[in-house]
């Protein structure tokens, strides 16, 4: 198989072409063959880690585990041919499922649409869920004695390596991602939140959660870039106010358009966080700041036209933010009064 680079691809068990099940002298023997045509240090690299009982575990829960041979190489064949096709399969143990499906977003380059995108990060934040340790460990104990390598005595070094894994899932997703256009990326981010969430009223699985907290991290500069506009204009238009609303509605329409833009991008972070029951702070802030404008200028100013279009603003971005919706829903009532 010509497979693109992935994680699956450089396991010790696909160099060397071989399963769980095969036996330390099998091991020894197939990197001796493999050595005459591949790098040899490679093959040596590969057995020392198939033959090594702590290593091993990392190999084995970065590969297929709970498969049969038959089907290993059927997935994996089907993974060069036709990688879409893993998406519809069946009956697979969850952990090797998960590996099958970050191995087709590492080797799909391109083929993946936003929309394909959307609802790969829901099959996998699912299946994340449902690893259990327990399972896990049955599974690779089951093939072990079958190999006649010592069985993994204790569930705790399973549930270690989990955690590899996941952070493993949430790096190719980012990955994936990442060879998005940086608006479908936002929007697909958007929309994977938003449904994980019911909208913010439901937590999270947790692998959303970890690649929310990773967009939140990589978007922060933009974020605080066009926040630090927001709270300029809003600055400008508190002094230019004076000089009546032809003055003011300038900059009031700049700051409509430069917090719309910030929203977007903030709004998967926002969903997430009302889904965690959390507040996403500089949201908050950033609508306490238009509203403070909003305030100034009808009760200063009596520009009701203008305090109305920040105020529902207000509402339309931060709906997330249950103490913003009260205060605002009550300054808008306020206008209309």
């Amino acid at each position: 198989m010509t497979l693109k680079s992935s994680r699956l691809k450089e396991n010790p068990f696909a160099v060397l072409e071989l399963t769980t099940r095969d036996d330390r002298h099998r091991i020894v023997e197939r990197a001796e063959e493999k050595s005459l045509e591949l790098d040899q240090e490679t093959c040596h690299r590969a057995r020392a880690e198939l033959t090594s009982p702590k290593v091993r575990l990392k190999v084995e829960m970065s590969w297929l585990p709970g498969l049969s041979p038959t089907k290993v190489w059927q997935v994996m064949s089907l993974l060069h041919s036709n990688p879409g096709s893993l998406r519809e399969e069946s009956g697979l143990p969850t952990l090797a499922h998960l590996n099958l499906l970050a191995a087709f977003i590492e080797t799909a380059d391109d083929e993946i649409t936003p929309d394909d995108m959307v609802e790969l990060i829901q099959q996998m934040a699912s299946l994340a869920d449902d690893l259990a340790p327990e399972q896990v460990l049955r599974e690779i104990n089951e093939d072990r004695e079958v190999s006649r390598f010592p069985e993994v005595g204790r569930v705790e070094l399973v549930d270690e390596r989990l955690s590899e894994q996941k952070r493993y899932y949430c790096e190719t997703l980012v990955e994936g991602l990442d060879r998005l256009a940086s608006s479908s990326l936002v929007d697909v981010m958007s929309e994977a939140v938003d449904q994980a969430t019911c909208g913010g009223e439901e937590h999270a699985p947790e692998l959303i959660d970890d690649l929310v907290d990773n967009y939140a991290v990589r978007t922060q500069g933009f974020l605080q870039k066009e926040a630090a506009a927001v709270e300029k204009l809003v600055q400008v238009a508190r002094d230019s106010a004076q000089n009546g609303e032809n003055a003011v509605k300038p900059t009031v329409e700049k700051l409509l358009a430069i917090a719309r833009n910030w929203d977007k991008v903030a709004q998967p972070i926002q969903l997430s966080f009302q889904g965690r029951g959390i507040d996403h702070d500089p949201s908050r802030h950033l609508a306490y700041s238009i509203r403070s404008l909003a305030i100034d200028l009808f009760n200063n100013y009596d520009m009701l036209s203008l305090s109305q279009k920040l105020t529902e603003l207000n509402q339309e971005l931060f709906a997330e933010l249950p103490e913003i919706v009260e205060r605002v829903d009550e300054d808008a009532e306020a206008l209309e009064d």
